[in-house]
């Protein structure tokens, strides 16, 4: 026939390189292993992040509005500003003035907060804002803080990792802010 006829010798090229593929297969797997078991005897030396209570806050709900959105109830609540204190002295460090809030009460009984508080800083009477968003069940908020402010005196607050304890039993909302060491 005119066709060329296959011959056995000519697939021995390949079963030369399998073994050499096999080995750079394994040296992969190999050194992905070492790889992965070094990254993760790695994060077993990670200190766990340590806080300090800087502020303390009182608020008062004056106000709660609600209504029935495809995710669960949002709440709108106005407050009453407060006194932001050292959290250790009880020193007045600034003024949150009163503001507006909201959350999401989600479907399955889960608070999501999102709020501004807006401060005037004591010491030069400079802006400050704290943004709160948090998660929580019942009566306890757990809540992740950044604050940006205008105040050369807190400005190192700009980029600190901060969060808080918000306890909220009606009327009463009581935060407690934390940053990190």
């Amino acid at each position: 026939m005119g066709g060329r006829e296959h011959h056995p010798s000519q697939s021995r090229p390949m079963l030369r390189q399998a073994p050499t593929m096999r080995f750079f297969l394994m040296l992969s797997c190999l050194a992905s292993l070492c790889l992965a078991a070094a990254a993760t005897a790695e994060h077993k030396h990670v200190p766990l992040p340590q806080f300090e209570a800087l502020f303390s806050v009182n608020l008062q709900v004056l106000t709660e509005s609600t209504f029935q959105g495809p995710f669960g109830t949002r709440v709108h609540s106005m407050t009453s500003g407060g006194n932001l204190t050292n959290a250790t002295t009880g020193e007045i460090v600034g003024q949150v003035l009163q503001n507006q809030d909201n959350g999401l009460y989600s479907t399955s009984g889960i608070f999501f907060p999102s709020v501004v508080l807006p401060v005037v800083w004591a010491a030069d009477q400079k802006l400050g804002s704290i943004f709160i968003t948090g998660v929580g069940v019942g009566e306890t908020v757990k809540a992740y803080l950044h604050l940006e402010t205008e105040s050369p005196k807190w400005s190192s607050l700009n980029s600190r990792f901060l969060i808080a304890n918000l306890v909220y039993v009606p009327p009463a909302a009581n935060i407690t802010i934390f940053g990190e060491l």
